[in-house]
């Protein structure tokens, strides 16, 4: 009678942590989701134009559009030939 006892007992506890629902994932993203949500970071840029300097970009984006580095319009050919001439 008392393993019995024992033996319900073990099983309502199994039934009962089975029963308890696992804690959701909770994404964070640490830029921002497009265009219309994004995150300030503090940005350093070691060339180009605004270089040398700590400035805060909207992040996710382009940071030549915001004004650093040098913005080739995907013609990095052009570079590469003005880096040669020198």
């Amino acid at each position: 009678m008392n393993d019995m006892r024992r033996i319900v007992s073990l099983l309502v506890i199994l039934l009962c942590l089975g029963s308890v629902k696992a804690q959701q994932t909770e994404v964070k993203y640490l830029s921002g989701t497009g265009p219309d949500n994004t995150v300030k970071w503090d940005f350093w840029c070691s060339a180009g134009m605004n270089s040398g300097k700590w400035s805060k970009i909207e992040v996710p984006s382009c940071w030549e559009q915001q004004g650093f580095g040098g913005y080739t319009y995907g013609c990095y050919y052009i570079y590469k030939e003005r880096e040669n001439e020198k």
